[in-house]
């Protein structure tokens, strides 16, 4: 979650890994054991969290943080907190 800061390569990189999830997510949630779509699911997280879009812009991870407030809450994997709050909280 950034806001725009002309860091064009930066935004299309984030762009492209979440149209990848958009992509994958659908065939995983089908088929857990499709090897493929896994793997460039996790490639996609990689990507996300290795810092590289992040260079040069600034980043706000309270959105993130939040996730690991509903983990210890709700008892629940980090990666499926998006599930109680799937929309952008206003």
């Amino acid at each position: 979650m950034t806001y725009p800061a002309n860091a064009w390569l930066q935004d299309r990189f984030a762009e492209s890994i979440l149209q990848t999830l958009i992509e994958v997510a659908p065939k995983i949630l089908a088929d857990p054991s499709n090897y493929e779509a896994a793997a460039n699911f996790m490639w996609s997280c990689t990507m996300a969290l290795n810092g590289l879009i992040q260079k040069g812009v600034p980043t706000d991870w309270a959105t993130h943080m939040i996730g690991h407030e509903l983990t210890a809450l709700y008892n629940i994997d980090h990666a499926m907190t998006w599930l109680l709050f799937p929309e952008p909280i206003p």
